[in-house]
């Protein structure tokens, strides 16, 4: 397509192939009818040709939307889309872009806008997308340039997915989706700063001097922990995970974010921790003197009261892709900015020589989950929540895809479902969006 006159629209269509997106999800209105008619001149195009057409799900709002994509991005890996016009269509997948940026989930929302011409003047469904938006995205666009149109979706997606993942907004007026110029076919924006960071992050590697040091915390330890969050899943590092967690027998906690990372039928998998989690994660949190944290945040739900939070721990490392999070909550005493996955496979490079028994510590924690198992009334003569859910686990041996919403269902969910693999949970996490589990398992259904 490169060298060839299309329409704005047409333009973010053929990005949106060009990024290998198969499926869309949308409402259609007014000022994106442009970028809609587009794609159906796409499909129409290419549904017998040598590419595959782009799915376009209609949703019943556009908050639906935005979940969906949410569901898509979550048990995929790739960046989600959804498109929706201007105004109180735009203003609908406000919650949607909180919960992606709070779950850092990476989507991709375009949005119509009124003509620029009428941009300021409270025009028919004219909202000031770009405001709203800014406090709640990882980052926002509002095409001004038509000449920038192509780069600007093309960087969109390169900004969602990099770094820590999270939602990107492109605001388009109508008249820019109906203006024509050539397509390049590449290019993008110039963000140096934003660049220079993501490529410092995709460099850094755990030093010999900082595995030197955090193999002497290991080897002075008698009870060490791996408190894993959603950044493992992000990373794609749940194979790492595991690997470190068995080649140094090191039991594991997972946040709600973090179950699937490690296998829940493992012997060293303690499940969730926290307000919500088990008792014998909790007890080991307390009992441990060296916890590993992994692509968690140490929140509010998790650590609650952070001074008391691992009180025995004479030492704490921390590996996160942001740096923001490392010492926000709880002090540490060793940490490392990068991807987890990267991270994980250097520490297993260098601590293969390593040596020490944990298996007093490992005795210890099977006795807690012994000793202070999930149950509830299972002699009542009512049907108990927990017991469908066990039934469910019978059936699907934890290979299903399960959505939740918020509340107490979500919670026994996440006590007493099986994931045996990551990306097989998907739940709104720190924004506790209720509706979120519907259309996130409808998106999820097309990924």
């Amino acid at each position: 397509m490169a060298g060839q006159t299309l329409t704005g629209a047409e333009m973010i269509v053929q990005v949106l192939a060009d990024e290998g997106v198969d499926t869309v999800f949308g409402y259609s209105g007014g000022a994106i009818l442009p970028t809609f008619d587009a794609i159906f001149r796409y499909n129409a195009a290419h549904s017998k040709g040598t590419k595959d057409a782009i799915q376009l799900i209609v949703p019943a709002n556009e908050q639906g939307a935005g979940f969906m994509a949410a569901g898509y991005a979550r048990s995929s890996g790739k960046v989600g889309v959804f498109i929706v016009t201007s105004g109180p269509g735009a203003t609908n997948t406000v919650t949607p872009i909180r919960d992606c940026m709070a779950d850092s989930v990476p989507v991709v929302l375009i949005c119509g806008q009124v003509p620029r011409s009428a941009i300021g003047t409270d025009a028919f469904q004219e909202a000031p997308v770009f405001n709203i938006m800014s406090a709640c995205a990882k980052h926002v666009f509002l095409v001004k340039n038509p000449e920038e149109l192509e780069a600007t979706v093309r960087t969109a997606f390169e900004i969602a997915r990099s770094g820590r993942p999270g939602p990107v907004v492109i605001d388009v007026p109508k008249d820019v989706q109906n203006w024509s110029g050539v397509f390049r076919g590449e290019g993008l924006l110039n963000l140096r700063g934003y660049r220079e960071r993501i490529q410092h992050l995709e460099e850094s590697r755990i030093t010999k001097e900082q595995a030197r040091d955090f193999f002497k915390m290991l080897l002075r330890s008698e009870r060490p922990l791996l408190y894993v969050g959603g950044g493992v899943i992000n990373a794609n590092a749940a194979a790492e995970l595991r690997k470190f967690s068995q080649r140094f027998n090191i039991p594991v906690v997972t946040t709600l974010m973090g179950i699937g990372a490690m296998d829940t039928r493992s012997e060293l998998c303690l499940h969730m921790l926290g307000m919500h989690g088990t008792a014998y994660a909790n007890y080991a949190v307390e009992d441990c003197d060296f916890l590993i944290a992994v692509g968690a945040r140490f929140d509010d739900r998790v650590a609650g009261k952070v001074a008391e939070f691992a009180p025995n721990a004479r030492d704490i490392a921390h590996i996160d892709i942001d740096a923001a999070e490392i010492g926000k909550v709880k002090p540490v005493t060793w940490s490392h900015v990068g991807d987890a996955k990267t991270a994980l496979a250097d520490l297993l490079e260098y601590g293969r020589h390593f040596k020490k028994d944990f298996s007093k510590w490992v005795e210890h924690v099977k006795a807690l989950k012994r000793d202070y198992p999930l149950n509830y009334d299972r002699k009542s003569p009512l049907i108990q929540p927990q017991y469908v859910i066990e039934c469910l686990n019978e059936i699907t041996k934890g290979e299903a895809i399960i959505t939740t919403g918020v509340g107490q269902h979500q919670m026994w969910a996440a006590q007493y479902g099986e994931f045996r693999h990551p990306r097989t949970w998907l739940t709104s996490g720190s924004m506790g969006t209720m509706g979120f589990g519907l259309p996130a398992a409808i998106g999820a259904q097309f990924a």
